[in-house]
């Protein structure tokens, strides 16, 4: 999901540079200056137009895009999320115009990325933002602990709902790995036969 394009009748869309888990794992990483919103001609395959964080204004310039754009009528819709911070992301959501024209931004949420290597333990940012529209809203799933609708036309947020957010190092469990430096969570001691000791 993270890594489709976006198509429509004349452009081709897409986020170029995006961080890849297991490249970054094995210590591979995409040159900044090469990251970021991509528009293709559909029709001869050349760039029309690219965006990246280094050319927005401060905060928005330390933000990483990612996720599949997003176009509603003449809007580009896209998330982005800080890199800067050491234990905690933010999450926002840009607009541009389909000539990459910056429109507004959008702060949605910030919480605890886990993306960070403390007591050996590895983690690794929430990447998957979603996007959704509807109704004049675009709906924005931050994978941070909270769910957005921001009104489509002038960025503001007409509602905000909090989820719980898991912030143990998720990926890390999932590929068997163990955290801190090889340590296993404490198993009860046994004395005898099948008893735990106290």
């Amino acid at each position: 999901m993270q890594y489709t394009l976006t198509v429509t009748d004349d452009a081709v869309l897409g986020v170029m540079g995006q961080i890849d888990v297991q490249s970054m794992m094995a210590g591979m990483t995409c040159r900044r200056a090469t990251r970021g919103l991509v528009c293709l001609d559909r029709r001869t395959g050349k760039e029309k137009w690219v965006v990246r964080p280094g050319q927005l204004a401060e905060p928005l310039k330390q933000l990483e895009l990612n996720g599949t754009p997003l176009v509603v009528n003449d809007s580009v819709f896209i998330t982005g999320h800080s890199t800067a911070g050491v234990q905690f992301q933010d999450c926002y959501l840009l607009c541009f115009d389909l000539d990459g024209h910056f429109r507004f931004a959008t702060y949605v949420c910030s919480a605890n990325s886990s993306a960070t290597i403390f007591d050996g333990d590895l983690g690794t940012p929430a990447r998957m933002f979603a996007l959704a529209y509807s109704s004049g809203r675009v709906f924005v799933l931050s994978n941070l602990g909270a769910l957005a609708a921001v009104d489509a036309f002038d960025g503001k947020i007409v509602w905000l709902n909090l989820y719980p957010h898991q912030t143990n190092n998720e990926m890390v469990r999932q590929f068997g790995f163990r955290g801190g430096w090889g340590r296993m969570p404490s198993q009860p001691t046994t004395t005898g036969p099948g008893r735990p000791a106290r």
